[in-house]
């Protein structure tokens, strides 16, 4: 038999992956079965364990994608010249981003989840520290701009990475609710720059 390309397989693992994502927007993770996997992914139970070993590192697998905030956006806005406001920056990622590609209620779903199962818990706590690194140097950057020192910047950073990061969070849980993140986030990053 021919080994599957790393290419194949990368394809194989995503569709796994984004089918499950869809099973728990559908029936929630509580209820998430392998064989709504096998519905929402197209694929054979034999098939999909030959990607993953069971269903709980299938969900691993989903949590990882479905963490939500992305860091990496955060970290590209602070090396901007001049650094765009906390409100361009973190307003239209949560509220507009996510809506694309990761559904706020399973976002939701997995953060919940992540008290109860150690390897969530684990991807939770590496995204959280991430996001909040990410944030620390986003703010030390804008901070920077009006600050009279680094030093300064780099205070006033650590003061509001947590609290922003709460908002983030909060912002998630209003969506999932289907009410409007958006003014709440931006009413409560203007309240957290005024402190």
């Amino acid at each position: 038999m021919p080994a599957i390309k790393p290419e194949r397989k990368e394809m194989q693992r995503n569709r796994i992956v984004d089918g499950t994502v869809r099973a728990i927007v559908k029936n929630g993770l509580a209820s998430l079965s392998v064989s709504d996997i096998i519905h929402e992914s197209g694929l054979s139970a034999g098939a999909i364990y030959g990607y993953f070993d069971g269903k709980e590192d299938i969900v691993q697998a989903a949590a990882d994608k479905l963490l939500g905030i992305d860091e990496e956006h955060i970290s590209k806005a602070a090396l901007c010249s001049p650094v765009p406001t906390p409100s361009e920056v973190l307003v239209p990622m949560v509220t507009q981003q996510w809506l694309d590609d990761v559904p706020p209620g399973a976002v939701v779903q997995i953060w919940g989840h992540a008290n109860i199962e150690n390897s969530v818990r684990v991807s939770a706590i590496k995204k959280v520290e991430a996001v909040e690194a990410a944030l620390g140097e986003y703010f030390t950057a804008w901070f920077a701009e009006t600050a009279a020192s680094r030093e300064e910047a780099e205070i006033r950073a650590a003061e509001l990475k947590r609290p922003a990061l709460g908002l983030l969070q909060g912002a998630l849980v209003q969506m999932a609710l289907g009410m409007d993140a958006e003014t709440s986030l931006s009413i409560g990053l203007e309240a957290l720059l005024a402190r």
